[in-house]
Parts: C-alpha cells; structure tokens; sequence
C-alpha cells in the first residue's frame, strides 16, 4: 500500500482533511441504473424525469451522454449544492461550480435519506444532503436543538396524507366549474371535498334521497 501510494508513508499514517468519496473522484454514478423511459428502453422519455443537473458533467467527466438520469443544462436552480458549504456552512474555492445556498432553502430534501437510508439511492428524484453529524448530540444533548448547523438524526418519517392534503386546497381544478359539484361530505353543491370544513354526514339528507328517487 505504501509503494502504491508512491510517499514512501505507510498507509495508516495518512491523513485526509475530508472523507473521500469515490463517486466524486472516478466521475460515475456507482449507484445510479440506466436511465429508463415509459416504454422502458433506455435513456427513451427520460428527460422529463431530470429535475437536477448533473454533477459529473459540470466537470467535463459524464460518460453517459443521453442516457444520465440527470440534466445537462447549466441550471442554477438546480445545481447540486457544494459539498463543502452544506457540511462546514463555506467554501473557499473561487471557482467552485456548485451551488452555494442554504440547505434550508431545499424543500424536496428525501426524508428517507435524513433519516439514515434511502433505498433509491442515486435514482432518487429528492436531494440527499450530506451533513456533518452533531458530536453534542451524538453525546446525548445538543443545546441548539433543531437551530444546530450539524445533523442530527431523524427517526421520524414525514406524515405523507397531511402534507398532500394542503396542497390539494392551494392547487385547486382547473378546467371544471364547481357549479354541478356535490361534496360528499356535507352533500352541498358549489366545492370540493378538500375545502368542505363540515363534519362528513354519514349518508346525504332526506331531500336529495327523494331527489334521487324521482
């Protein structure tokens, strides 16, 4: 090891500033799957699915060409978050190709991966932001709580319903008039069901039974 390393040190006695991570140094995704379209032939619809540039081909080194899960488009949007900035809040390097945002600012962060794993890996459509881990909190405490810039673990998962069910009142139909719509909870017309903030009845009132039976 210590021939190959060519420093004439043994190998234990290296140290390295930061943790290596041998995605980031070959250049290819080890994780990501062949890009796959509706009809399943690779790299075929799979466009609509990037919602992230990719990181290899900012530095000239993605070898997938049209089959990357990722975008090819410099997007500042959606460029990948540097490394360094996430983990030690700054970066040093002028000419850092990354984005240099707080993490805060990613509202699709992957709940799975914050909790500790995510199966999907690099396929995964949300942002896995790596963050150093709290050695307060690794102790038993950490005084800054949720306000520390280290991680902390998540052993909770995000309830899915509840947040789903907001955004179907913010985004509402389009294209349909409400006029003919019946809620099925209060079993009035004029509005869905999702903006209804009445008590469901158990069955619809007796006026609209008999008009149902004309």
């Amino acid at each position: 090891m210590a021939s190959a390393l060519g420093w004439g040190w043994p190998a234990e006695c290296v140290e390295y500033d930061a943790p290596l991570d041998l995605d980031e140094l070959v250049g290819v995704d080890l994780v990501a799957e062949p890009s796959r379209g509706r009809r399943g032939g690779p790299g075929e619809g799979g466009r609509s699915y990037r919602t992230q540039v990719c990181k290899h081909w900012l530095r000239g080194l993605c070898m997938k060409g049209d089959r990357c899960d990722y975008l090819h488009v410099y997007d500042p949007a959606r460029t990948p978050i540097c490394h360094l900035f996430a983990t030690h809040g700054e970066c040093n390097n002028k000419d850092c190709i990354f984005a240099h945002r707080a993490v805060d600012e990613r509202s699709d962060e992957c709940p799975y991966y914050n909790r500790g794993f995510c199966s999907k890996g690099a396929a995964c459509r949300q942002a896995h932001v790596r963050r150093q881990p709290c050695p307060l909190y690794l102790q038993g405490f950490c005084p800054d709580g949720p306000a520390c810039e280290y991680g902390h673990p998540r052993f909770e998962l995000p309830d899915l319903d509840a947040q789903a069910e907001p955004r179907a009142l913010e985004q509402p139909r389009t294209g349909r008039s409400t006029e003919h719509v019946t809620c099925y909870k209060c079993w009035r017309k004029g509005h869905y069901a999702q903006a209804c903030g009445a008590k469901r009845l158990p069955q619809p009132p007796p006026h609209l039974l008999r008009q149902s039976c004309i």
